[in-house]
């Protein structure tokens, strides 16, 4: 590899250097977008109201404390 950015080779940018950016995405997140890429548009359709069925539960949301976070703290 080059390992220098596409930008510096087109001659966009004078920094040979790869500009390193934060990933937003956690290793689930990647995980579930990939797997939601590789699905035809019924299937992105099922998956997406799966999640918005398990996010609309409190068991299920993140900054809520549940009966499973309180036993996991014991």
């Amino acid at each position: 590899m080059l390992n220098v950015s596409a930008d510096y080779l087109l001659g966009i940018i004078d920094a040979p250097h790869r500009i390193e950016m934060d990933d937003p995405l956690s290793p689930n997140e990647r995980r579930a977008v990939n797997m939601l890429r590789g699905l035809n548009i019924e299937g992105q359709e099922a998956a997406i109201a799966m999640i918005s069925g398990l996010a609309s539960q409190a068991i299920y949301k993140k900054y809520s404390e549940t009966p499973m976070d309180t036993q996991k703290q014991a």
